[in-house]
């Protein structure tokens, strides 16, 4: 509990501490105080009562760097992540959270997409909401994965991806390589859905048209 309390402060001050004049910065606060080691660009250590939390390990010297009870990835880019680095700043087995669309096992193991370590770490009671769009990225049967939640799933984002390039999130609800069908009937008989968020990144057509097919789209599917 106390790592994850930290990590939320973290991800406040990481931002900070790039303009800090000192490579370190010292913050008081309940529990001991919280240690900030800018390394260079978005690389950056933190350390509170005993945990440390390594944050895009990617650049800079990490010969001094702590092996971190958490890896927290923030972006895709190469200067966000360096798989030999997060190897290196990362104690066996601790989670590293990332963006989902990043894809790597040259650190070692499988690297969790942050939906997974929430699910995974926290209550039952605790909802989810999941990304249709997103999930198919990352490479994950969305239907499965509700099935993996039973009744944590209470609203889903209806954004649809193509594995084509050239299309990507732009095709429109019912285009891309969603089972629409497949993952209704998941989400309704196990995940336990509420809402269903219509969501879309792109477009050939404007603002209202894009609306109106997508809308036409899901009552198709979900009739």
């Amino acid at each position: 509990m106390r790592l994850l309390s930290t990590l939320g402060l973290a991800i406040i001050l990481a931002g900070a501490t790039a303009i800090a004049q000192s490579a370190t910065t010292t913050i008081p606060a309940t529990g001991g105080d919280i240690t900030i080691t800018a390394i260079q660009h978005a690389s950056v250590q933190v350390e509170h009562a005993g945990k440390v939390i390594q944050i895009d390990p990617a650049q800079g010297d990490f010969s001094k760097a702590k092996q971190g009870d958490l890896v927290l990835i923030t972006d895709i880019h190469g200067d966000h992540l360096n798989p030999d680095l997060v190897a290196k700043v990362r104690k066996a087995g601790v989670p590293v959270v990332m963006p989902a669309a990043v894809k790597s096992d040259a650190a070692g193991a499988k690297i969790p997409a942050p939906i997974e370590v929430l699910a995974k770490n926290t209550k039952s009671s605790v909802m989810l909401q999941l990304d249709v769009g997103t999930c198919l990225k990352a490479g994950s049967d969305p239907a499965a994965w509700i099935r993996a939640n039973p009744g944590r799933i209470r609203s889903l984002h209806l954004k649809d991806w193509s594995s084509d390039p050239a299309k990507g999130y732009k095709v429109l609800f019912g285009e891309g390589d969603a089972d629409w069908k497949k993952i209704f009937a998941a989400a309704e008989s196990v995940g336990g859905v509420e809402y269903y968020l219509l969501e879309q990144e792109g477009s050939r057509f404007g603002e209202v048209e894009t609306a109106r097919r997508c809308l036409q789209s899901f009552r198709a599917a979900h009739a």
